[in-house]
C-alpha cells in the first residue's frame, strides 16, 4: 500500500491591502515620484504600479503605509516584484519613535523579467509601518520602474 502526504504552508496575511493593482493605487503614496496604474506591465493580473521619478534627489519611488500591526511586537517581512530600469532597493520603516529601519540589497533592474526583492525587518507594535519600493542609484537620476505583487507578513 502507499501513502500520500501532501504538506501544505501555513497561511499567512498579507497587510499590503493592494498588492496588485487590480482596480487603482489605492494606500500607494509617492516619494518624489509619480505613480499610476498601468497595463503596461503585470506579474499578477492585468495591472501593476508604474513608477516614474524625475532625477530630482536620492531614494525617490513609491510607499505603502500599514496600520493593522498596532500592538504587534515580531518580525515582519516585505517583498515585491520589481522590473524596469535602474537600480532599486526594498525599505521597510518602523516609523515609530525607536522603531528603526531595514533595507534589502540594491538590484539591478531588469527591463525584460521581473524580479523579487525582500526585507525581513521587525514591528514594534506601532501603527505606522511602510514598505518603500525606491531608487538606489549613487546620484539622482530619471528612472521608470513597475511593481507588482507588494507583500507584507508576520
Amino acid at each position: 500500500m502507499t501513502n500520500l502526504s501532501i504538506l501544505l504552508p501555513d497561511s499567512v496575511t498579507n497587510y499590503i491591502t493592494n498588492p496588485a493593482m487590480r482596480f487603482d493605487t489605492t494606500g500607494w503614496n509617492v516619494q518624489g515620484s509619480t505613480i499610476t496604474r498601468s497595463l503596461e506591465q503585470a506579474r499578477f493580473g492585468s495591472a501593476s504600479l508604474k513608477v516614474v521619478t524625475p532625477g530630482a534627489a536620492l531614494r525617490e519611488g513609491a510607499f505603502f503605509r500599514v496600520s493593522a500591526l498596532s500592538g504587534i511586537s515580531e518580525p515582519v517581512t516585505v517583498s515585491a516584484y520589481v522590473r524596469g530600469t535602474g537600480k532599486v532597493r526594498i525599505r521597510l520603516d518602523n516609523n515609530v519613535v525607536g522603531g528603526g529601519e531595514f533595507v534589502s540589497q540594491r538590484i539591478d533592474l531588469v527591463s525584460n523579467r521581473w524580479q523579487r526583492i525582500s526585507v525581513t525587518g521587525f514591528s514594534t507594535g506601532g501603527n505606522d509601518m511602510r514598505l518603500f519600493v525606491e531608487t538606489d542609484e549613487n546620484t539622482a537620476i530619471s528612472r521608470t520602474f513597475y511593481v507588482d505583487g507588494a507583500q507584507m507578513e508576520r
